[in-house]
């Protein structure tokens, strides 16, 4: 069965003040409001001024849509001003910086996905995978050893050796954290949420490129794992300078890019080894002689090329200018070959020889319906723990619309005609 409607404990005018002051962090209008709860602004502006009682269900719909928890407004307390407004504001360039309302749906999908989970009899806890105890760094160089190391030590945690991370987003979400992507300004690569106000979230900006996204995954999840301490960052080109943005970008690097995938990738191409090599063999007998023996490389054989460089961004999904930087790092290549490499004509043909090879995905205008939530649902749903209007509500809030609804819970087998159980 469905939850019950929780009872208001809370004073009518007290209550009406709390909805006002939520609306309005939330850069609701009156209207706005009124057009999510399907009635006419005149029942907000009722609402508001402690004339008109408001239902359990209207505050629980109310408490989602300002990105709140329902008991929020039942407290003896209440903040003006919920967490995320507070994050945003605290690091937006002006105060007048909006929170999209994607990200306030990401927050509200999250706490619905605990619930989901608690009702499916899944205690995972506030598990957000392991969580390392780095002091934060003092310098650049700390910053770059620190997120390599750990970038390292969290691999070989989750199992995955010098291999291509398979898909990030979902590597996340496995180990307890809700992803997202939304529309942010171009400026705002993603963010990190991890603060006890909401669950811990990663989103990244869903306008850029498919690789700058997955980088940006990799960089929001070392915020996760070094910086919990913050309770939330969010990640602007404008800060890249910032020591803890320096340790997460080399995270991000060594975490995507691996030192001996890397090199065993660049050595199947032949290439990567000195230009001279030596050996030295020791013949231990009654008279011992030392023999060596020396090879050349054809000269240039070694040398990095562009299609190179594009071979070894798609073997590990990262852009080729990322991969240039890690080629560089790992002195796969030399500082002038960098430059070389990284020149507005080189990144223009790079960019060219991704097309032809077919390579390059363009960016997704929407994001995908989030599949561990909606087998959360169905799965719920299927044990008659939640109504089907709900379940409905909550596929939409996953991005599924239209026909898609029916046909998903059809195909489910899991609907009310639908006899549940195997």
């Amino acid at each position: 069965l469905a939850p019950q409607a929780p009872r208001m404990t809370t004073p009518k005018n007290q209550l009406a003040h709390r909805i006002r002051l939520a609306r309005e962090a939330a850069r609701l209008t009156q209207a706005e409001l009124a057009s999510e709860l399907g009635l006419p602004r005149s029942a907000i502006v009722q609402i508001e001024a402690g004339r008109r009682n408001v239902s359990g269900l209207e505050l629980e719909r109310i408490a989602f849509l300002c990105g709140r928890e329902l008991q929020d407004f039942l407290q003896p307390t209440f903040g003006e001003e919920e967490a995320l407004g507070v994050l945003f504001r605290a690091t937006a360039p002006s105060p007048e910086g909006t929170i999209p309302p994607r990200l306030r749906q990401c927050v509200a999908l999250a706490r619905e996905r605990q619930k989901l989970e608690r009702l499916a009899g899944i205690e995972r806890g506030r598990r957000a995978g392991a969580i390392y105890a780095t002091e934060p760094p003092q310098n650049r160089w700390e910053a770059i050893t620190q997120g390599d190391r750990v970038a390292n030590e969290e691999r070989q945690r989750l199992g995955l050796g010098r291999v291509p991370v398979p898909d990030i987003a979902q590597l996340i979400e496995s180990q307890g954290v809700q992803t997202a992507q939304v529309e942010f300004e171009d400026d705002v690569s993603g963010l990190a949420l991890t603060g006890n106000a909401f669950p811990t979230i990663v989103a990244v900006n869903m306008t850029h490129h498919q690789n700058r996204k997955r980088f940006s995954f990799a960089h929001e999840y070392a915020h996760v794992l070094l910086d919990r301490d913050t309770h939330g960052r969010i990640s602007r080109a404008t800060e890249r300078n910032d020591l803890r943005e320096v340790r997460a970008n080399a995270f991000a690097a060594a975490f995507l890019m691996p030192e001996s995938g890397v090199r065993e990738a660049v050595e199947e191409m032949g290439k990567g080894r000195p230009s001279r090599l030596s050996a030295t063999i020791f013949d231990e007998s009654d008279e011992p002689e030392v023999l060596i023996a020396e090879s050349r490389s054809e000269p240039g054989s070694q040398d990095i090329q562009l299609y190179d460089v594009v071979q070894l961004a798609e073997r590990f999904d990262v852009s080729p200018l990322a991969m240039i930087y890690r080629l560089r790092n790992l002195k796969l290549v030399s500082e002038p070959e960098l430059e070389r490499l990284r020149s507005a004509d080189d990144l223009r043909r790079m960019h060219d020889l991704q097309m032809l090879l077919e390579m390059r995905d363009p960016p997704k205008a929407t994001e995908p319906p989030n599949p561990r939530f909606v087998g959360l649902a169905l799965e719920v749903f299927r044990r008659d723990k939640i109504t089907r209007a709900k379940l409905l509500e909550l596929l939409r809030l996953a991005n599924l619309r239209g026909e898609t609804l029916d046909q998903l819970i059809a195909t489910a087998g899991v609907d009310d005609d639908t006899p549940h159980g195997v």
